[in-house]
C-alpha cells in the first residue's frame, strides 16, 4: 500500500495560525460538551460498579502486584508464618532499591480504608520502620509500620481518597514483608 503524498506535508509548520485557531475551537467545544472532572468520576462509579473491597495479594495474577527487582525478593510459603492466603515475599532491609507495589485492576474512585497484611516469615528480624507509601490522585503519604508488632494480621495505613497504589521499599532497619493490601471502600 502506498502512502498518500498529500500526507507528507507538515500543515502545522506551514500554517501555525490555522493550527492555533483549530486548537482554540477544540478547547471551546470541550468546555461546552465535556463533563466536569467531578461528573466524570461520578459516572465512572455508576458505570463500573466499583468493588466494595479489593484485596491484592502476592499471588494475584497480572500486574496488580509487582516486586522489583524480582530476583532480590524471596518467597515464603511456610504455613507457620501466618501469611495471608499462604504465602508472601520478603527481602532484607537496605537503601530502598527493592520495591513492592500493589494496585487495583480498575481505578479506585472514592474514599478507602487501606490496610496491609504482614505475616511472620522465619528469616531474621522484621523491620520496625517499614515505609508504605500510598499514592493517590492528590499526592502521596508514607506510613511507617513496625512489622514486629502483632504480625499475622491486618495493619491500617489510614483512609485515602482515590488511591492509585501502595508501595513498600526496603529502606528499613530489618526484613520487610510484601504480602497483601486491602482497599476497603467507605463511600
Amino acid at each position: 500500500m502506498q502512502a498518500d503524498p498529500s500526507e507528507l506535508h507538515d500543515i502545522a509548520a506551514n500554517d501555525p495560525a490555522e493550527v492555533q485557531e483549530l486548537d482554540a475551537q477544540l478547547d471551546a467545544w470541550m468546555k461546552v460538551n465535556e463533563p466536569s472532572r467531578q461528573l466524570q468520576l461520578k459516572r465512572w462509579k455508576i458505570y463500573t460498579q466499583p468493588e466494595k473491597t479489593v484485596i491484592v495479594d502476592d499471588v494475584t495474577t497480572g500486574a496488580r502486584f509487582l516486586i522489583s527487582p524480582c530476583t532480590e525478593w524471596h518467597s515464603d510459603e511456610n504455613p507457620a508464618s501466618g501469611n495471608y492466603d499462604g504465602s508472601s515475599f520478603w527481602t532484607a532491609g537496605g537503601t530502598g532499591s527493592k520495591k513492592a507495589v500493589w494496585r487495583g485492576d480498575n481505578p479506585l474512585i472514592g474514599t478507602y480504608n487501606i490496610s496491609v497484611y504482614v505475616g511472620r516469615p522465619e528469616v531474621g528480624t522484621l523491620a520496625t520502620n517499614a515505609p508504605y507509601k500510598v499514592v493517590t490522585a492528590e499526592g502521596s503519604k508514607t506510613v511507617v509500620l513496625d512489622l514486629k508488632d502483632n504480625p499475622g494480621r491486618w495493619k491500617s495505613l489510614g483512609t485515602f481518597k482515590d488511591p492509585h497504589y501502595v508501595e513498600l521499599t526496603n529502606d528499613a532497619n530489618g526484613v520487610v514483608v510484601a504480602d497483601a493490601v486491602k482497599f476497603d471502600r467507605i463511600d
